[in-house]
């Protein structure tokens, strides 16, 4: 069984922190108008400011992420 591997943000993930978080966002509540400069711009709204973007890897792919 392959594990589930955590990484740092990259700049080539960012593109899985909007789609797995607009995804979640749809499901279970609604994306609003100021989600939207978070998760297009993850690097600068949260970790320029000093927080962390971290994802899920499982067999090579973004399967997770949080900040």
């Amino acid at each position: 069984m392959n594990d589930v591997t955590i990484i740092d943000y990259a700049p080539e993930y960012s593109r899985y922190f909007k789609s797995l978080n607009v995804e979640w966002l749809e499901q279970y509540f609604t994306v609003e108008p100021i989600d939207l400069p978070i998760l297009d711009q993850p690097f600068e709204k949260i970790i320029a400011p000093g927080e962390d973007v971290i994802f899920a890897l499982w067999q090579g792919r973004v399967v997770g992420t949080c900040a």
